[in-house]
């Protein structure tokens, strides 16, 4: 057996190295798949609700309680299927300082003198594991049953038990935290975790405001949608619920403006549109949100399109008026194209102003175009790299480069270096 061992690298573009963020979410639900293995009894398992196909028992049941399982390596079971335990009890490996280094199992539970015995895990299903044992715990995860597990994870216990998040459709190490240190697993519980789906409101409606009463569900949730006007010159238009696979979701108009949907198993967009119950004058227009400075590109041409905004006298939005964009001054390498601002790479430093015009009514903003100069970088990849068993393993690493105004640099070249402790077979 090898030795697990964490290249130890640093990998630089220019500066500096991102940081990550998790996201943990939990929901409660009917019928959720759940087990209990008590470990004193050979892993029985009981009170679980069976996944689809599962079979919601391990493959303990080869071994008998209180037999010694030193000398039979082939009971070492390393494809647990959905929702088993399997175990690798047996590990002898004197060139590592492991020699006997096996597990019994008794009416105390599995007793492992050190981390060469393993116990496994899978699941279809995210949700919380939870192992009951007398020290802490490393567990790894993996998207195969064989090998590619990544970095341990310490899971400390309190109160005899700890716990942590499952991943759907990954396996899981559980073994001690040292070579040497004892171990008693007495009890384990999976506990499945219902899938939650974003339920987003879109940020282009007009005339109307629209909420919702869940901002995450679970599918088959009931969600409730609340519509709005601007105010008694504008009624419902329509409301539409789209899931992320394109599907129309069938809403149900409660007569009150709400309306609800059942959640799909995806996450959805809610749209609204509002229509005017009077006809109004227009009574303003202005030129929507620009970016105070605009970078001049480096080789192909920018464009940028130029929001107007045309409200009527009783402040709600109007749409298909035509408005003239222009620029105030003519500015080299600068123009404006069908209500679109065109920058290309021969346009220098400087102020532009963008005029917007129907009839009587106007608006104008000035943007400051420069050229961007490199400030910082940020390095996307992992911190850390389980050495594989066997052939090589490829991670890839990316890098954002970041302007005077803290803008990401376009199509930015980068030059890479690594140092490492070692440079033997890392290239």
């Amino acid at each position: 057996m090898k030795l697990k061992r964490i290249i130890g690298l640093a990998l630089a573009a220019v500066m500096s190295i991102s940081s990550f963020s998790g996201l943990y979410i939990t929901s409660s639900a009917a019928e959720l798949a759940s087990y209990i293995w008590d470990l004193t009894d050979c892993g029985e398992a009981s009170g679980y609700v069976t996944p689809e196909g599962g079979s919601a028992r391990n493959n303990c049941t080869t071994l008998t309680v209180g037999e010694d399982v030193s000398t039979e390596y082939t009971k070492n079971i390393t494809a647990p299927k959905d929702g088993m335990l399997s175990f690798n009890l047996s590990r002898d490996d004197t060139a590592i300082g492991k020699a006997n280094n096996k597990a019994t199992i008794s009416s105390d539970g599995l007793i492992a003198p050190g981390n060469g015995a393993h116990i496994y895990f899978y699941s279809s299903k995210q949700g919380t594991l939870t192992v009951y044992a007398n020290a802490n715990i490393w567990y790894a995860s993996s998207d195969s049953a064989a090998s590619g597990y990544g970095s341990d994870n310490t899971a400390k216990v309190a109160d005899g038990m700890t716990s942590f998040y499952v991943e759907a459709n990954k396996y899981y190490r559980i073994r001690s935290t040292g070579t040497t240190s004892s171990i008693t697993y007495t009890k384990i519980a999976f506990e499945e975790i219902a899938q939650q789906y974003a339920v987003k409101v879109s940020d282009n409606i007009l005339n109307g405001t629209v909420t919702v009463d869940k901002e995450q569900a679970t599918e088959d949730d009931i969600v409730t949608i609340t519509a709005t006007p601007l105010n008694k010159n504008f009624e419902v238009d329509t409301i539409s619920v789209t899931g992320t696979n394109g599907a129309d979701i069938e809403v149900s108009n409660n007569g009150d403006d709400t309306y609800t949907f059942t959640m799909p198993n995806q996450a959805v967009t809610i749209n609204a549109t509002f229509k005017a119950s009077v006809e109004g004058n227009i009574e303003s227009i202005k030129i929507g949100d620009m970016p105070e400075y605009i970078a001049i590109p480096s080789n192909e041409s920018k464009n940028i399109n130029v929001p107007i905004i045309v409200t009527d006298e009783y402040g709600g939005v109007v749409s298909g008026i035509n408005v003239d964009v222009s620029l105030k001054e003519s500015y080299d390498g600068v123009s404006i194209s069908n209500g679109t601002l065109v920058i290309d790479n021969s346009a220098k430093d400087g102020e532009i102003t963008l005029i917007a015009s129907h009839g009587s009514f106007g608006d104008e903003k000035t943007v400051k175009l420069y050229n961007p100069v490199a400030q910082k970088i940020e390095i996307d990849g992992d911190y850390s790299i389980e050495i594989p068993k066997e052939n090589t393993a490829d991670f890839k690493y990316s890098a954002k480069v970041y302007d005077q105004h803290n803008k990401v640099i376009e199509n930015a070249d980068c030059s890479w270096k690594m140092d490492t402790y070692d440079n033997t077979g890392r290239t």
